[in-house]
């Protein structure tokens, strides 16, 4: 897990540099150096606070979802995983960058958000089958632990 990061944490920066470049390169041929310099970095500028924007719109919106689904005493799995999502993906957003901007971008739109949230889960429940990832859940005073068995039977425990 460590390597995938550091190579994440590598090779985006990376990539978003070429590619920020290579825009700069291509708009100072129609525009000249100094105004394509300025129109990159108002360009990247400009991306930030849009996506500030849009996902405090969109997160102010899922938590209301997740409010009253709570006062429903509905369990809010969707809407935690998008309001996770909108988390990332707005802190993509504001991380200068094209291809983190893209990715912002991408989860911040519910249509898109839904195929995130769909591999999220796909992985989540993966997780939970190879033991991977245990669910501990705690609610006045109710303790309930989840976790997979290596023939795929799912034991749960709880402390009433």
């Amino acid at each position: 897990m460590l390597n995938k990061l550091l190579l994440i944490f590598i090779l985006f920066p990376l990539i978003d540099g070429i590619l920020l470049f290579k825009i700069k390169d291509w708009l100072a041929v129609s525009m000249g150096d100094d105004l394509a310099l300025l129109t990159t970095l108002g360009a990247a500028m400009l991306t930030g606070i849009v996506g500030w924007a849009l996902a405090k719109r969109e997160g102010t919106s899922i938590l209301r979802k997740i409010q009253m689904q709570m006062a429903k005493n509905e369990m809010p799995g969707q809407n935690l995983a998008d309001g996770a999502i909108v988390l990332v993906c707005g802190a993509l957003l504001v991380t200068p960058g094209v291809v983190t901007d893209v990715l912002g971008l991408s989860g911040l739109i519910p249509f898109a958000r839904k195929w995130y949230r769909m591999w999220l889960i796909k992985r989540f429940k993966q997780g939970i089958s190879k033991g991977t990832v245990n669910v501990n859940v705690r609610s006045q005073g109710v303790n309930v632990q989840h976790q997979a068995k290596p023939d795929n039977v799912i034991d749960v425990t709880s402390d009433l």
